[in-house]
């Protein structure tokens, strides 16, 4: 084994240097699969949340809601499950406290002659029931609610297809608002509080409709956009500016991402519109997120000509485009993207529903810098090789959690929950020398017993990273791949961990 000649030592250095960064520091850009759960509870997870020391919370259900708590380290610590009065009760959303205290709502079949409450429930952090709140709404009609937030002096607010409803720490009723407007029903989808305790709603009305009530429940403001749009998601600045993001009807009646801001008293500040690379194809954005300096981050699927792909687009709070990324999956098919979250460095997360090469969809969780720049890709494929759904996606203080569910045969799924994490400080040093045959003989340094494919790519912008040799880690965490294919042209080189 010789060592690699100056001139070529540099573009190595050069290129692992790069590849690590894109696969790990201790800043979330390498995200290690560090823990995966399917089978012990619902087979439909709809939504997570996650508590400040990092306990998970899970919530789902089909016939009955089911709440399920994990440690950081994927230990169970404690499953409820509520059964209403009929045998129809699925768990929506769920919400945590900065008490810990954990809210879950749904909606749950309220038998003869009601169709679907609201159904609301509270748990401590350690799992024990507190309150429980049903709301049947005017004409026993299907009340289904579909968002959850708590307010800064623990209030819990929900709002769904009926009704906002506000109710105390301790579960008692402060008040119920239902908005009806230019005969349009309305629907809520999304629900925040601001800093200043102002209860934001997003839904479908008369298209986009955006409301504003009081911590009392008290209507302040309604801003309505467009007929027959749908809105998605909505997320609420420090400084009390608001953003909304659906679809909205563009050229040829097909559908495009359309993002709005508000301010805090519900001026109409900008509106962005994405119409994909395809004027004839849908463009649909399903999630927004925050950044701390107040960037916009938008995501959700776009057209393209061998299926929709990811399309994650960065505005600044004032409406400027900064950037548009988009991912097409290992298959060259169908990827829609379901969530966004920022963590507090910056860096952005994409996840939703990708088909891969030789499967059918996996879950696929994109980090991006703040800027833009691709870092990572991680896929889960799960054993039984069938459909992988996102349901869900959350920040944790040491990575992200995902959600979903894993088909496992014609007539049976699993619930899943995968965990990435930022790789510790000193797991991201990735080495090389240049063999007697012309291959490389690179080291990294892992987690202990865990498989690893390394990856090569040409190109950074974007990156068409291929593997090239899978490798399990030893004892120490200790991995080398022998015999990597050399180039003449630059090379750039990353390890991630598969299943």
């Amino acid at each position: 084994m010789k060592s690699l000649k100056f001139t070529t030592l540099f573009w190595r250095i050069y290129a692992l240097v790069l590849a690590a960064m894109f696969v790990g520091s201790a800043s979330a850009e390498n995200m290690t699969e560090a823990w995966v759960r399917r089978g012990i509870f619902t087979p439909t997870p709809s939504a997570v949340a996650v508590d400040t020391d990092g306990t998970l919370f899970v919530v789902g259900g089909t016939s009955d809601y089911m709440t399920v708590a994990y440690s950081p380290e994927g230990v169970l610590l404690w499953t409820n499950i509520y059964k209403g009065p009929w045998s129809t009760d699925a768990a929506t959303a769920v919400a945590v406290g900065s008490d810990g205290t954990v809210f879950v709502t749904g909606d749950s079949h309220g038998g003869s002659p009601n169709y679907l409450d609201y159904s609301t429930i509270a748990y401590s952090h350690e799992g024990l029931p507190l309150w429980t709140n049903r709301y049947n709404g005017p004409g026993n009609v299907a009340d289904t609610p579909a968002a959850i937030a708590v307010g800064h002096n623990g209030d819990v607010f929900v709002t769904g297809g009926s009704a906002t409803i506000g109710y105390s720490l301790d579960g008692v009723p402060l008040w119920t608002n239902a908005y009806a407007g230019s005969g349009y029903n309305f629907g809520g989808r999304a629900l925040a509080v601001s800093a200043g305790g102002t209860v934001i709603v997003a839904g479908k009305g008369n298209g986009y409709t955006t409301i504003a009530y009081s911590q009392g429940g008290i209507p302040l403001w309604t801003n309505s956009y467009g007929a027959g749009h749908e809105v998605t998601a909505m997320a609420v600045a420090t400084d009390g500016a608001v953003f909304v993001t659906g679809y909205a009807y563009g050229s040829g009646g097909y559908f495009d991402y359309a993002t709005i801001a508000y301010s805090h008293i519900g001026v109409a500040l900008w509106t962005n519109r994405y119409s994909g690379l395809f004027s004839n194809s849908d463009d649909r954005a399903t999630a927004l997120a925050l950044g701390t300096n107040g960037t916009v981050f938008v995501t959700g699927y776009s057209g393209a000509s061998s299926g929709p792909d990811y399309a994650t687009i960065a505005y600044s709070h004032e409406g400027i485009p900064l950037w548009t990324n988009r991912y097409n999956g290992t298959a060259n098919a169908h990827d829609y993207a379901h969530s966004v979250a920022v963590d507090a460095s910056g860096h952005v997360f994409v996840t939703g529903d990708s088909f891969g090469s030789g499967s059918s969809g996996d879950f696929a969780t994109i980090t991006y810098s703040h800027e833009g720049m691709p870092l990572s890709t991680n896929r889960y494929n799960s054993p039984s090789n069938y459909y992988d759904g996102v349901g869900s996606f959350a920040i944790v203080p040491d990575g992200v959690v995902v959600v979903g569910y894993s088909i496992t045969s014609r007539f049976g799924r699993d619930g899943t929950v995968v965990k990435y994490i930022t790789s510790p400080p000193g797991y991201n040093t990735l080495s090389g020398l240049l063999t007697e045959d012309g291959a490389m003989r690179l080291s990294y340094m892992g987690l202990p017993s865990t498989s690893y494919a390394l990856e090569r790519t040409f190109n950074l912008a974007p990156p068409d990273w291929a593997p090239q040799i899978t490798n399990t880690a030893d004892a120490a965490g200790a991995i080398v791949f022998t015999n990597a294919p050399d180039s003449t042209t630059n090379n750039f080189w990353r390890v991630r961990s598969v299943p």
